[in-house]
């Protein structure tokens, strides 16, 4: 049953409404909680006793939902990215292609990869790179490109891959905002060499603070665990009282380990998601149509072999108006009592992507701002400044919900129309 939590606005609006609250607790988190809690097993450096670790249940789980043939669960998105560029074995100071508009996570992982990412612009009408936009920045120290399903779209990552292969270059899919989206039948984070996902507490598929990469190169699968444990890989036949890791040592690693209590809640969380995939994207199809009749305002350009959404955010795009998107968020925020904000600054202007103020990354930091310098991205601009966004729990409601913010959103665009 969903949630809901009541918010009337302070100046105008509509009668008092009900939106779902986020995160929606599944039915079997507090048993799986509990019998982790009292597992005494914590974490996967814990000692075996017999039973099988919840992050071990949620990585067969997970893989197994994707169609994926491993998935090493870990602490973040930012440390899946980062094991996933280790991984591949490129050289310090090497080039990797980011979306200029992305959080800013999937370039400071780049960085703290001992790499350099180099920003390619995205489609303004889908908020994603392009074979285009990163053929345009591709250079000889080009090693890797990280493509980011954006909000509630997804890459063209099979002609993505087909343009850089060609060179060797593998391409990372930064997932974090895609759980079960598929392009042609196939999951989002199965299409590159990897993927990696956020189970951060606003995405789809949440434990609080969490993340995963999966894989089909199961060659590297080894060295991942390694990556992410200390040197450390699971033992085939681990006894009772003996730690279930091995330091197999094949490459230095760092701990990036996901902890059970997370694990355990994210093994009750997929047991609820496609379910609240069908509710989401039900909404969405259903807002879709709302908005066909009302001009000046347009959702994101899905690719058609996109066949299954999964809404992370939705960004309604107000073309030619007269306000800012910022008023317009705000606008429609007093009018539905509803959360409704901009998307983030594209990295060339964000503050949060600073690598010049950490001393030990300032050798990347200038290479960063010398291959980056003067360059203008007006896809993620665009984008950035004329879009406004809804949290995908907006979906999770009746379907009068959606006729109520097709109704808002018409009130608005005609208010901020250009004469």
């Amino acid at each position: 049953m969903t949630e809901t939590r009541h918010v009337r606005s302070p100046e105008k609006g509509t009668a008092r409404r009900s939106w779902p609250s986020w995160p929606e607790v599944a039915p079997n988190a507090a048993q799986y909680l509990m019998d982790a809690l009292h597992s005494e097993r914590w974490a996967i450096s814990s000692l075996y006793n017999g039973s099988v670790l919840y992050e071990r249940r949620f990585a067969e789980q997970f893989a197994r939902y994707l169609g994926a043939r491993r998935c090493v669960p870990v602490d973040h998105c930012s440390s899946a990215l980062i094991i996933a560029l280790e991984a591949l074995g490129i050289e310090h100071g090497s080039e990797v292609i980011v979306p200029a508009l992305t959080w800013t996570a999937t370039a400071t992982a780049v960085f703290r990869a001992g790499l350099v990412p180099v920003l390619a612009d995205v489609d303004p009408a889908t908020g994603c790179v392009t074979p285009q936009t990163v053929a345009a920045v591709m250079g000889p120290l080009t090693r890797a490109v990280i493509v980011v399903h954006w909000a509630c779209v997804m890459a063209d990552v099979p002609a993505i891959r087909g343009m850089v292969e060609q060179r060797g270059i593998p391409v990372i899919e930064d997932a974090a905002q895609a759980h079960g989206a598929a392009w042609e039948g196939r999951r989002a984070g199965t299409l590159g060499d990897f993927g990696c996902f956020s189970m951060q507490h606003a995405k789809v598929l949440t434990c609080g603070e969490g993340g995963a990469l999966v894989t089909n190169r199961i060659e590297l699968a080894q060295r991942l665990e390694e990556l992410r444990a200390d040197s450390r890989s699971y033992r085939a036949d681990p006894q009772p009282g003996q730690l279930e890791l091995a330091e197999t040592t094949s490459v230095m690693g760092a701990n990036f380990g996901m902890n059970e209590l997370s694990a355990a809640l994210l093994c009750a969380q997929l047991e609820i998601l496609p379910a609240q995939h069908a509710r989401r994207n039900a909404n969405y199809l259903l807002l879709e149509s709302l908005l066909e009749n009302i001009e000046g305002v347009t959702l994101l350009r899905r690719d058609p072999r996109q066949d299954e959404l999964s809404l992370y955010e939705v960004p309604l795009v107000f073309h030619d108006s007269t306000w800012s998107n910022s008023r317009i968020a705000d606008e429609l925020a007093r009018e539905l009592g509803l959360r409704v904000y901009t998307p983030r600054e594209p990295l060339h202007r964000s503050p949060l992507l600073r690598p010049q103020s950490k001393p030990g990354l300032r050798p990347l930091a200038e290479h960063f701002n010398r291959r980056n310098a003067g360059r203008d991205f007006p896809g993620a601009s665009h984008v950035s400044s004329s879009a406004v966004v809804l949290h995908h729990s907006a979906f999770l409601g009746a379907d009068d919900s959606m006729h109520a913010l097709a109704a808002a959103v018409r009130m608005v665009a005609t208010r901020a129309a250009r004469p």
